[in-house]
């Protein structure tokens, strides 16, 4: 009889992590959310990444001489697009793809493809809604883009708890 996770017989037996991969895609916005508001400059000063340079505002209050508010900004795509490359952690999930237990595999290719399209669906609505429309808030993107990156994270979440469900562990081989 082997232990999940103890020495017997002068072998040692990893236990399953299957929720790695999940863990990485649900904690990835932590890295990737603040780097995507420092990339488009959204902190508190100007942009980082130069996004504003060709973009056009559209409307925002001023509340004292050079200072504005509710600013909205139309930005052409090719200068939007790049800031959202920290997104491409979450597919730091395929990384589990190299561990040979087939239960961790089939999570890091779920969670994998999960993080894919949380990389894919702001990306994809960068491009439909040339130019994009940013503003000046914490939140990085069109309300669309975050609401869809929200309801994403949330399928994430979801899926970490249904998985073992689905997916039962490989019984112990003596």
């Amino acid at each position: 009889m082997r232990a999940n996770g103890s020495a017997t017989g002068g072998r040692f037996t990893w236990p399953d992590p299957w929720w790695a991969p999940f863990l990485w895609i649900i904690l990835a916005p932590a890295v990737t959310m603040p780097l995507q508001v420092w990339l488009q400059g959204n902190s508190g000063g100007w942009p980082s990444a130069d996004v504003y340079d060709e973009c056009r505002l559209v409307h925002g209050r001023q509340l004292e001489p050079g200072v504005f508010i509710d600013n909205r900004w139309e930005c052409p795509v090719e200068n939007v697009l790049p800031t959202l490359l920290p997104g491409a952690l979450n597919l730091g999930a395929f990384l589990w793809l190299a561990i040979p237990r087939q239960r961790t595999r089939y999570a890091a290719l779920f969670a994998g493809v999960l993080g894919g399209a949380r990389l894919a669906a702001p990306a994809l609505m960068y491009l439909v809604l040339d130019p994009v429309m940013l503003r000046t808030t914490f939140w990085p993107g069109p309300n669309a883009s975050v609401a869809a990156s929200l309801a994403l994270w949330v399928v994430s979440v979801g899926a970490a708890v249904v998985f073992p469900f689905l997916f039962k562990a490989e019984p112990a081989r003596d």
